[in-house]
């Protein structure tokens, strides 16, 4: 609720979100969700603006493999003067609307995205010693954040709640980043350095 209540104010007193549908939606009943899957939700605002919602509250949004593909995915189809590929020369990429706005969200009232889903992870490397799925996980991860940092389209990042590692990675690049009252920010990671990660997933 406090969440909420901050949301509320903030579009109360921000010209920017206060006229957001007249100013940049206007065919707002052409409003169109796309989930590709269940972990992450596109909506399409309007031509100019589109909506990216990570959908896993229980899990607090955590990022794992299968979201962040999705996600790269979706953002190299945003990424002007991408380098072709077998993959970007398919013809959807070549008629795929590049949106001026893109807000970042996260489902739920307790995060944003509290980092990456080292349960996972760590079932992959002990259960079925699959160093392949986490090496392919930080590839993967590092890959999106580079790609978002090469979008002109402005990004906007709702900093509801947690907002650790791989949530930190994911809405760095936004220019726009806004913060309620829970919002609670941190990059773990730094704790027990990177060099260690690589040295054990070698």
């Amino acid at each position: 609720m406090q969440a909420t209540n901050s949301i509320r104010r903030l579009q109360a007193t921000c010209g920017f979100l206060k006229n957001f549908k007249k100013n940049f939606c206007n065919n707002t009943n052409n409003t169109n969700t796309i989930k590709e899957y269940d972990g992450i939700i596109y909506t399409n605002h309007s031509k100019f603006v589109s909506e990216i919602t990570l959908n896993s509250p229980k899990s607090l949004n955590s990022l794992d493999n299968k979201m962040i593909k999705t996600l790269l995915k979706r953002v190299k189809k945003w990424v002007p003067n991408l380098e072709m590929t077998s993959e970007t020369e398919d013809p959807e990429y070549k008629k795929f609307e590049i949106p001026k706005i893109v807000f970042m969200t996260g489902a739920g009232e307790k995060a944003f995205c509290a980092g990456g889903d080292v349960k996972s992870l760590y079932l992959a490397k002990v259960n079925d010693g699959n160093d392949k799925f986490v090496k392919d996980f930080f590839r993967y991860e590092y890959l999106l954040d580079y790609s978002l940092s090469q979008m002109e389209t402005i990004q906007i990042a709702f900093w509801n709640g947690f907002v650790m590692g791989g949530g930190v990675g994911l809405s760095q690049n936004a220019p726009i980043r806004i913060a309620t009252d829970n919002t609670v920010w941190a990059m773990p990671g730094n704790l027990f350095k990177f060099n260690w990660i690589y040295s054990e997933i070698k």
